[in-house]
């Protein structure tokens, strides 16, 4: 075991923070970190991030085949103490700022 807990929430995995630096420069590690991040609209949205094959289709591609839309693909980021992180990119209205303390 490297040290490393993971947590799976929905179709996200949340990573507890390592004990050590991370090997992005930063001295400490982060209060959080989020990978594999998808967020899927319509029918049956929960098996396009499981689907290897669904996951690779364009937004065109899988909204034909499947009509679901992927607003949030394979994301990752970590947040650290005293940062804030918010998804101003992101095609859903409104989406909440997260800041550690």
């Amino acid at each position: 075991m490297n040290g490393d807990t993971r947590e799976t929430t929905g179709a996200g995995t949340r990573a507890a923070a390592p004990a050590t630096d991370d090997g992005t420069g930063h001295p400490e590690p982060p209060v959080f970190a989020v990978r594999d991040l998808w967020k899927v609209f319509g029918p049956k949205a929960d098996r396009v991030p499981g689907s290897a094959e669904l996951a690779a289709l364009s937004p065109a591609e899988l909204r034909e085949r499947t009509g679901c839309t992927a607003a949030v693909r394979d994301v990752g980021f970590d947040v650290r103490k005293g940062r804030s992180s918010s998804s101003w990119a992101s095609p859903v209205p409104a989406s909440p700022p997260w800041c550690a303390r």
